[in-house]
């Protein structure tokens, strides 16, 4: 589902930043499309990803605001929430591996919008069998550069 940015201080479906995101914009940073801007995003979106993927919590936690919010097939919360979710998920042995693609990035102001293509590799057991299974889908982040926390 691909949906416009919303105006500046518009709703977010799911806001996310991390340390590189809450800097002073780098020179060119509100350009639509600045390679900087880009590669920041890019780097928020799958620094997230893989804090998941290795169970470094505080990584993945870095990259939502504490108003954040997440909305997945299996989830509907803030993103502080997301991750002790994650994290107790992890402790059950419930993990997901994210092979995550080349993501598409649009940037407008402080907003951006990132879609990223998943793989998505988990064990499961069916009726006695360990099997693996791969899902593929896309993944929507909607991400804010602010000041502060």
């Amino acid at each position: 589902r691909r949906r416009p940015l919303p105006p500046a201080g518009g709703p977010s479906r799911r806001t996310v930043a991390g340390p590189t995101m809450t800097t002073p914009p780098a020179r060119g940073m509100n350009q639509p499309g600045s390679a900087m801007a880009v590669a920041l995003v890019t780097q928020v979106v799958l620094a997230e990803r893989l804090g998941r993927d290795r169970g470094w919590w505080d990584q993945m936690r870095a990259a939502y605001w504490p108003d954040s919010t997440v909305r997945l097939s299996w989830y509907n919360g803030h993103g502080a929430s997301f991750v002790a979710g994650s994290e107790a998920m992890a402790r059950r042995g419930s993990v997901a591996l994210h092979h995550a693609y080349a993501p598409a990035v649009h940037v407008r102001d402080t907003r951006a919008h990132a879609e990223i293509s998943l793989a998505m590799r988990i064990r499961v057991k069916h009726e006695g069998v360990q099997a693996g299974r791969v899902s593929y889908t896309p993944l929507h982040s909607r991400l804010a550069r602010r000041d502060g926390p």
